[in-house]
């Protein structure tokens, strides 16, 4: 008897919807990045992933503007007199639209890519992937990308918004249809929306002498001074690269001014701690020398 006839499934139903609804979102993810499945459902394993040193870490996409245009092929068949035989399955491929800003435009671009995974998310808020194995032990990943590719903005035509087009193609679809390893539910108890996403921040000098430095630290997209840091969220650097001491004190009258009082200060670096043991989540900095006076 052929392997086909052995290995067929049977076809009986539950009582569980569990098809995905209209998609509103994704995660995109390092190509080795997976998680076991009992981790998936916690809400820290993805806020930990989020802040992750950037070699490790994955990324939450805002929701889209519209429902995702589904742009994948068909199978493919050679047809002819003789009869009909598939050639080739299909791929699946997406064009999701965003409407919200420059910065997250231009910032989507540097997200192009040819590999990685994308984890996709429903409105109902579940998470759909692959099963992979990991040390014997079976893992919760993304469905292998083949192109993550940012289109040219579309600017406001008087029927639509300006929006940034991202067009998702997956490597390899026997990820969604294979009946063993294919698509993967996971349902956290959890809203997603709830997950915190990193943000980068700007740390501008204002003064810098040997006893007191004063900066400024906002929001790189919009300005918005940040609000709420303490004297560990700082490092503070000489020239050779040791840790200078410094008491952290926010300024009273100007939103997001943080005075750093040492003594003895040099010239140096500062910026924050790794965004994993900054007190607030989730926000990155950019690191800028200190010249002392």
């Amino acid at each position: 008897m052929a392997v086909c006839d052995i290995d067929k499934k049977n076809l009986g139903v539950g009582r569980c919807m569990d098809l995905p609804t209209t998609l509103q979102s994704f995660i995109t993810t390092p190509r080795n990045w997976s998680v076991p499945f009992d981790d998936a459902l916690e809400q820290d394993t993805w806020q930990d992933a989020i802040v992750a040193d950037p070699a490790n870490r994955i990324y939450k996409w805002p929701n889209v503007n519209d429902v995702p245009e589904y742009a994948g092929s068909e199978t493919v068949y050679l047809r002819n007199v003789a009869g009909v035989a598939p050639v080739v399955d299909g791929k699946y491929e997406w064009l999701f639209l965003f409407s919200k800003t420059t910065c997250f435009h231009k910032a989507a671009f540097s997200h192009r890519a040819s590999e990685g995974r994308i984890i996709l998310i429903d409105q109902a808020g579940n998470l759909y992937g692959t099963k992979v194995m990991v040390g014997g032990v079976p893992h919760f990943a993304g469905f292998t990308i083949e192109m993550l590719h940012t289109e040219n903005l579309r600017f406001n035509d008087g029927t639509r918004p300006s929006e940034t087009p991202v067009r998702v193609g997956l490597a390899n679809p026997n990820e969604i249809n294979h009946y063993d390893y294919g698509l993967i539910r996971v349902a956290p108890s959890w809203s997603i929306s709830s997950l915190d996403v990193l943000m980068d921040v700007d740390i501008t000098v204002v003064s810098a002498t040997d006893a007191l430095i004063v900066v400024d630290v906002a929001q790189s997209c919009d300005g918005e001074p940040l609000l709420g840091l303490v004297t560990a969220d700082f490092v503070v650097l000489d020239e050779t690269g040791a840790a200078q001491t410094v008491a952290v004190t926010p300024s009273t009258t100007v939103p997001g001014r943080y005075n750093l009082a040492g003594t003895d200060l040099e010239s140096g670096t500062v910026s924050l701690s790794a965004p994993a043991d900054l007190s607030i989540q989730a926000y990155e900095s950019n690191v800028v020398s200190v010249t002392i006076a």
